[in-house]
């Protein structure tokens, strides 16, 4: 049995979730749709990795914003989608 997921699966659901989110499905009804579609045990496993990559996120917004004079109101979501000053976040 694999202990854990890739990386690269976590960001692809995380991504999916606030892609279906959007679209007017509520949260947990997103997670629970994209843990279907990539075959991920529950929603609760997609839960938990969308709230870490929202605290990584909250994280980096904070460090950003401390060390620059421009603090414009920009959304986690934008964060958390790349879309911020037109740059990808890791």
């Amino acid at each position: 049995m694999i202990r854990g997921y890739p990386e690269e699966l976590k960001q692809r659901a995380v991504q999916m979730v606030v892609d279906l989110h959007s679209e007017t499905v509520s949260e947990w009804n997103a997670m629970g749709r994209v843990a279907e579609l990539l075959g991920i045990g529950t929603a609760e496993t997609v839960r938990k990795w969308v709230r870490l990559a929202g605290a990584r996120c909250r994280r980096q917004l904070n460090t950003d914003q401390a060390n620059s004079t421009d603090r414009r109101n920009t959304s986690i979501k934008e964060v958390c989608c790349g879309k911020a000053e037109g740059r990808e976040v890791e």
